[in-house]
């Protein structure tokens, strides 16, 4: 529950809005001019809104190296887990760099993972192993594949209600 004033009295004006009806020029005045108080307080909301994620993003680095500190995976806080999650990102790095989609599909043969190849490979399937790979026993992506992909990784911090 917030304790925010600009969203209670958001909340409280749009509860108690009172439509009239459009029987005459008055209702439809008054309808007109409170769709326009809506319409100031969703841009209200809005730039409020955009100044707490604002906030928010600029503490997130500063947490998850205090996670990674105190070794802490997740927590629970005002009704919210807060957790970090890792997330790779993989593609074949671009045919103006050399790398064709063959070379890929070789690579993935020579280090055993041809399986995974048909007339190609599926990108889902490709991330999924490199992942694997890195969380595995460290080591790592082999370098004939991983000098044809870009390979980034992110860290997030995310939270959901509980």
């Amino acid at each position: 529950m917030t304790t925010d004033p600009l969203i209670i009295d958001a909340q409280k004006s749009i509860e108690e809005s009172f439509i009239p009806e459009m029987t005459d020029d008055a209702g439809f005045q008054e309808q007109m001019s409170l769709f326009a108080q809506l319409e100031n307080m969703r841009r209200d909301l809005e730039d409020a809104l955009g100044r707490v994620e604002k906030r928010a993003e600029g503490m997130k680095s500063h947490l998850l190296e205090q996670m990674v500190m105190f070794g802490i995976k997740n927590m629970n806080v005002h009704g919210l887990s807060i957790y970090s999650q890792n997330k790779i990102y993989v593609s074949k790095k671009s045919e103006e760099n050399g790398v064709t989609k063959q070379m890929v599909c070789d690579a993935l043969d020579e280090i055993g993972r041809g399986d995974m190849v048909a007339d190609g490979y599926h990108s889902s399937s490709l991330t999924s192993l490199v992942k694997e790979m890195k969380s595995e026993d460290g080591s790592g992506v082999p370098e004939q594949l991983e000098k044809l992909l870009n390979i980034t990784e992110e860290v997030l911090l995310l939270s959901q209600k509980r």
